[in-house]
């Protein structure tokens, strides 16, 4: 009876932290997720904004076919489409990292 317990509980432990993993998962997707259409809305927002940086975005984006598909190797040749997507995330931060915090045992 002794060895039942010990596997049921070793089997318990196991489905313990599986629960944790697919619960860390599930808090990185959804933030990634988050985070992606924060940017993706400063970006068309500041865009719509700004319609001369719109223009010169196209124009750098012409180069491309309709058809065809823009990889990320590309980048290195989108020198306007890189300071853009720079500036938007430095203008629209989607994790702001300069919120106060107290450590543990301090007040304020």
């Amino acid at each position: 009876m002794s060895n039942e317990f010990q596997v049921l509980e070793k089997i318990k432990g196991v489905n313990e932290k599986v629960k944790t993993l697919a619960g860390i998962f599930v808090l990185f997707f959804v933030a990634g997720t988050e985070t992606t259409a924060t940017t993706t809305f400063h970006g068309i927002t500041l865009l719509a904004k700004y319609p001369e940086i719109q223009k010169k975005l196209f124009k750098e984006l012409e180069m491309f076919d309709k058809d065809s598909r823009i990889w990320f190797s590309d980048i290195d040749n989108l020198h306007y489409t890189r300071a853009c997507i720079a500036e938007i995330q430095r203008f629209a931060s989607a994790v702001p990292l300069n919120l106060i915090h107290l450590n543990s045992g301090c007040s304020m």
